[in-house]
């Protein structure tokens, strides 16, 4: 159920520039649950949400590439138990994005020269939120970090008067 979840999300609901970003933290643990399912007793993972999410609007799978980078590159080429911490915070317009995942800090587990995923979620942020967003990553003490810090643009979501269907406004 999970993965068709998925794959319904990215298939027609990432259609829009923007969705919300509750949809967002659903689909962030339902692709965890997937992988903690391949992983078994391995996996350690932690959640924390805060903040004013509800009704907040972002654009669709911003942070997909830095999960699966986590798990591409950190857990999978561990032994034994790995762990990540997922934190996504709000406060007012400004959202705060944290995942810090285990890894190897040798050269096997940590390849000099980085992949596309990065500098594309780099391009697309640019375009997307030109200005108005921070982000950092890199290896410290054995572990990977991403951070991220953006500014939400402000959207005004009504609830039609005919029906309970959500219609968005952005400001």
């Amino acid at each position: 159920m999970r993965l068709s979840g998925l794959l319904s999300y990215v298939l027609y609901e990432c259609k829009a520039n923007e969705v919300l970003l509750s949809k967002e933290i659903s689909i962030i643990k339902d692709y965890v649950a997937l992988e903690k399912e391949r992983y078994g007793e391995r996996l350690d993972v932690s959640f924390n949400f805060s903040g004013d999410i509800e009704d907040k609007m972002i654009v669709p799978m911003l942070f997909q590439p830095f999960i699966e980078n986590a798990f591409k590159h950190g857990t999978s080429q561990q032994l034994g138990k790995v762990w990540m911490s997922i934190d996504l915070s709000v406060k007012k317009n400004q959202l705060y994005f944290k995942i810090i995942n285990s890894c190897d800090n040798n050269p096997v587990a940590v390849p000099e020269k980085h992949g596309v995923g990065i500098e594309n979620v780099k391009k697309r942020l640019g375009l997307l939120y030109p200005g108005n967003f921070k982000l950092q990553n890199g290896v410290e003490d054995d572990v990977y970090i991403v951070s991220l810090s953006l500014e939400l643009k402000e959207s005004v979501i009504k609830k039609s008067s005919e029906s309970n269907i959500p219609v968005l406004k952005t400001v």
